[in-house]
């Protein structure tokens, strides 16, 4: 049975970990011991709130009564750096060996004009993966803030043949960019464009921007729709970032470094290194705190951890005149409906979607806010806006929205119309495996078309293999056209990839039942009764149970 969820928008241009901001409040254990260790507790119990700046305080507390603790020396510092605390500098030059010490050190050098302290930091880290990127890049600004453009992009060099030269050449552009040395530049841009299949939104703001003030409009606009391809919500921006194209993307050294931290922090999106990511990005906007993309990528984060309050103080820190001021205001609405602001949420998304008559986004996201608020009727109209607003013949990512629309038709009793829909998405894009399996499992539902219903569920299962909801698709089809020993193979894979959804549960016990094998039947039924199914399908599977002859296990 498909799981069908709202799909939240990618608002993220790059996330990699909790962005800690100063927090009001003290938050500490109703008890605790004294000395050295209850301070080291209040400290721990602070960050476990996110409460860095009290975090930062008992640290230092306990680092009063422990100086020679190098650990607790590092933890005072990492807490007071991520809470903008004054004792950070300080306890940053205690740390001669660790990375994120000097890197912190290096920004505020370069917020002081200290290009030789900048280079001077550079060169004490360490020997490790990072360090390896950023080094040669803090040098190289260091070199061009003093004039020494050469220099600086012979820093660069050596990078730009290893497994991640796009972000050195993508600098060696910006410093070429800088000193109107237009040929490299636009030799190193080429290369950092072609070493990405999809930009992101950053880099194709620095190459439309090189392109925009070079006479190349066109290339501009081109470079922005990829970007808009690999992520959707920018289309929303898409007029504004054409309008800005020509502002540089960089003006001087030291935004230059908070593109390096920006970039770098990117990289930890995946990666179990959340707090060199957070600090990355606390540098970022130290040195630019109008650097947007910076701000959306830090609220994305915070939402994920469930700080909506610290993502949204982030996000109205985005200017309303920044091109990318409407992706913010999608996520600032999302941020209300999590925190039960739904009026808030649906004015805001009115209002953006008046805002950008041509964009379907705003009214996309409208739809899933009253989908999941249990507003049928009105998600399906808000649908039906957007529908309105493509062209006459819909791009092939078009699918989704009738997709969406079609979920929003079925739950509200409006097959024919879903159907209809599914048709649609599945014309435009051929290989969904959501619109397949969805449609697919509708027909076997209504026992039509039942051959076509599981060649689309075999080709979903074949596009994703691994989605329990497509496997439990195909294991109901199979039942449904009498292969019980088919169905349970599948069913039985379906319940391990999704061991806790109640749906599939039950269809295993269906499954098990046709095929002859009761006990196991029951307890399938039983256990999907546990998993607090929807009140129609709880009342089935009592029903099943009370048909269900007991049996006594026997033994010889």
């Amino acid at each position: 049975m498909p799981n069908i969820r709202a799909a939240a928008l990618a608002l993220s241009l790059a996330s990699a970990s909790l962005l800690a901001l100063p927090a009001t409040g003290r938050a500490e254990p109703s008890a605790a011991p004294t000395g050295v260790y209850s301070d080291f507790l209040r400290a721990r119990f602070a960050a476990a709130q996110a409460d860095l700046a009290v975090a930062a305080g008992e640290y230092l507390r306990a680092l009063e009564q422990a100086p020679g603790q190098t650990d607790l020396l590092r933890l005072a510092f990492r807490a007071s750096a991520l809470s903008s605390q004054p004792a950070a500098a300080g306890l940053a030059r205690l740390l001669p060996g660790d990375r994120d010490a000097q890197l912190y050190l290096a920004a505020l050098a370069a917020r002081s004009g200290d290009w030789d302290g900048v280079a001077a930091r550079a060169r004490a880290l360490p020997r490790d993966d990072l360090s390896e990127v950023l080094r040669p890049i803090l040098l190289a600004w260091s070199e061009q803030a003093r004039g020494h453009v050469d220099e600086a992009l012979a820093m660069l060099s050596p990078g730009q043949d290893g497994p991640v030269r796009a972000i050195f050449v993508l600098h060696a552009g910006l410093i070429a960019d800088l000193a109107g040395r237009e040929a490299e530049a636009a030799q190193d841009f080429q290369k950092a464009e072609l070493s990405f299949e999809v930009p992101s939104v950053r880099l194709a703001e620095t190459l439309a921007s090189f392109d925009a003030r070079h006479g190349r409009a066109a290339d501009a606009g081109r470079v922005l729709a990829r970007a808009a391809d690999g992520t959707p919500a920018i289309e929303l921006a898409l007029p504004a970032l054409l309008a800005q194209a020509s502002r540089p993307a960089v003006s001087n050294a030291t935004d230059g470094l908070a593109e390096a931290f920006l970039a770098a922090a990117a990289s930890f999106r995946f990666s179990d290194q959340g707090d060199t990511a957070l600090l990355l990005l606390r540098l970022a906007l130290d040195l630019r705190p109008d650097l947007a993309p910076a701000r959306l990528l830090a609220a994305d984060v915070l939402e994920a951890r469930h700080r909506s309050a610290d993502a949204r103080r982030l996000l109205d820190g985005i200017a309303a005149g920044d091109a990318l001021a409407p992706l913010a205001r999608l996520h600032r609405a999302a941020l209300m409906q999590a925190a039960g602001d739904t009026g808030k949420a649906l004015a805001e998304l009115d209002a953006l979607a008046r805002e950008c008559p041509n964009d379907t986004l705003p009214l996309e996201q409208k739809a899933g806010l009253l989908q999941s608020a249990g507003h049928l009727a009105e998600a399906a109209a808000a649908l039906d806006q957007a529908v309105a607003r493509l062209p006459a013949q819909p791009p092939a990512s078009a699918w989704a929205l009738f997709f969406a629309r079609a979920v929003a038709r079925d739950e509200d009793h409006d097959w024919a119309g879903s159907e209809a829909d599914l048709l649609h998405a599945r014309e435009l894009s051929p290989d969904q495996p959501g619109p397949l399996n969805y449609l697919g499992y509708s027909w076997a539902e209504k026992g039509v078309r039942s051959a076509e219903a599981r060649q689309m569920i075999e080709k979903a299962a074949q596009l994703q293999p691994n989605d329990g909801a497509i496997v439990d698709s195909l294991g109901w089809v199979m039942l449904r056209q009498g292969d019980a020993q088919g169905a349970v193979r599948q069913l039985e894979r379906a319940t391990e990839l999704r061991p806790d959804d109640a749906t599939i549960n039950s269809h295993l016990g269906d499954a098990y039942a046709a095929a002859g094998r009761r006990l196991e039947a029951e307890y399938q039924w039983r256990r999907a009764l546990l998993l607090h199914p929807e009140d129609a399908e709880a009342a089935k599977l009592r029903m099943k149970l009370d048909e269900t002859p007991r049996q006594s296990a026997r033994t010889d």
